[in-house]
């Protein structure tokens, strides 16, 4: 109701003129408020025009997380029902305290309010934010842990290479448990969830590997499933071990390295001597070296002239670096108990005199040993595929690197070494010697037979003799002397 005039008399707006210009009969005034407009017969009522030429298009949408404005306000402690209520302000009001609030939209859509208090303006703005942290955290993490309910295999087999690598595992260990990944684990249970994964799962598929790749790779396989699974332990994504109790398939013991007699190795250095492309990368010293120290592939092609003494009655190699398979670059080490010293026999170091003495040898203390014709370090791939056509033009297709470091360990032996010194020397925590047998490829014969009367100009007349040397009794036993 509005009073227009003076008297008692009220006045009702409906009561309004419909024309603007007319006046109020009782007053005399004209109306304040124009007259609403009457729309005509069959034409729909025109809309108002804003009073302002600003359109209001409202608040953009948060974020999902993002808090919105804060607001603060006073509330006191009511004594009559014990409950806050809203006050205009904290003075002489009893009990008070401050209060700050926003809304923060979650992932469902909903914007939920979230408050914090404190006994000022400031401090229930910084209890806020600490609210606002630990909520972000807490959303961060179950949304990280839906992720991982949904993780494949294969995602988290390559998050377990990446831990290897970043905790320093052996470039060698990562190469190996790589190709296994590839050529085992993520083509069978890539795609399976994480959380799928059973005992019965690991089982058919380790059995799969056993009868496709043999015990080796069966055995390397389950280490690879080990690291997946202890990596979705950590995250929580599994409650349990699924592989708990699985037992590695029965599988035919793996054969031992076969060794080589006195008559096979001398054959193999004459094989390698008279052979160009041998020569030329230097394999003939190579295979020497492998045979008498017992070094592993990589161990050897990363020797320097500085791990090397060659001074008559106390030559020694120092084996404390290994090759890097998959980058080709010569990295120490991990452990300390892997570096140690191994004596080696007086041919062997003239051999290695005669490499070192050469025109074209870098005789640097940080020079490699077997360098490419660059310079650089060998690849070790390369190496065994060079070395896999020396054995195979020698007769000898069950030999590898590893039968010439398995030979040295049982000449070793045979010379009266106990297996403990000769784990040491050959830089394993267990020996597992294998019966001396011979491949059928060459007959038992005297080395000085299989020597070819001719000289060959690519190997000097010194290493040659070394080379025999190194492959008769006396040598092997003069070199199970020294380890003693």
């Amino acid at each position: 109701m509005r009073s227009c005039c003076r008297s008692t008399t009220w006045w009702w707006p409906s009561c309004r003129s419909a024309s603007s210009s007319r006046s109020d009969p009782r007053s005399g005034r004209r109306s304040a408020r124009p007259a609403p407009t009457t729309p005509l017969a069959g034409k729909p009522a025109r809309r108002p025009e804003p009073r302002s030429s600003v359109t209001d298009v409202g608040r953009p949408a948060l974020a999902t997380g993002a808090a919105g404005l804060v607001s603060t306000h006073v509330e006191t402690l009511d004594p009559l029902t014990g409950r806050w209520v809203r006050a205009a302000s904290a003075n002489g009001m009893g009990r008070s305290r401050w209060v700050a609030r926003c809304r923060v939209p979650g992932a469902d859509g909903e914007h939920r309010q979230v408050r914090a208090t404190g006994a000022t303006r400031r401090e229930a703005e910084a209890a806020l934010a600490d609210n606002l942290a630990r909520r972000a955290r807490a959303e961060a993490a179950a949304a990280a842990a839906a992720d991982d309910r949904v993780t494949t295999v294969a995602d988290t087999a390559a998050t377990w290479l990446a831990v290897l690598e970043a905790t320093g595992a052996r470039p060698g260990t990562r190469d190996l448990y790589r190709r296994s990944v590839v050529a085992h684990l993520v083509p069978r249970l890539g795609m399976l969830k994480v959380r799928h994964l059973s005992a019965s799962v690991a089982e058919r598929w380790l059995a799969e590997v056993a009868d496709r790749s043999g015990p080796a790779a069966v055995r390397t396989a389950r280490n690879c499933l080990r690291g997946v699974v202890d990596v979705a332990l950590a995250k929580g994504v599994l409650d349990s071990d699924p592989l708990h109790g699985v037992q590695l398939p029965v599988t035919a013991a793996p054969a031992a390295a076969p060794v080589l007699t006195v008559a096979e190795a001398a054959h193999l250095l004459v094989v390698a001597a008279a052979d160009a492309d041998a020569v030329r990368h230097g394999l003939a010293d190579l295979v020497a070296v492998l045979l008498g120290t017992g070094a592993r592939l990589g161990e050897a092609l990363a020797l320097r002239w500085a791990d090397v003494d060659v001074t008559p009655g106390a030559a020694r190699v120092r084996v404390a670096a290994r090759l890097d398979r998959a980058s080709g670059r010569s990295t120490e080490v991990r452990r300390t108990a892997d570096e140690r010293l191994v004596p080696i026999t007086d041919s062997l170091a003239a051999l290695l005199r005669a490499r070192r003495q050469r025109p074209s040898a870098d005789v640097g203390e940080a020079a490699l040993v077997f360098p490419t014709s660059r310079g650089t370090a060998a690849d070790p791939a390369a190496t065994t595929r060079r070395l896999r056509a020396l054995f195979d033009a020698a007769g000898l297709p069950d030999v590898t690197s590893h039968a010439l470091r398995a030979t040295r360990a049982q000449r070793l032996l045979d010379a009266g070494a106990e297996p403990a010194e000769v784990a040491r020397l050959l830089g394993t925590s267990r020996l597992r010697a294998g019966e001396v047998h011979t491949t059928g490829a060459v007959p038992a014969v005297a080395p000085a037979a299989l020597i070819p009367r001719q000289r060959h100009t690519e190997a000097p007349a010194q290493a040659q003799d070394a080379e025999v040397d190194l492959t008769s009794s006396a040598g092997f036993a003069d070199a199970g002397a020294s380890s003693r």
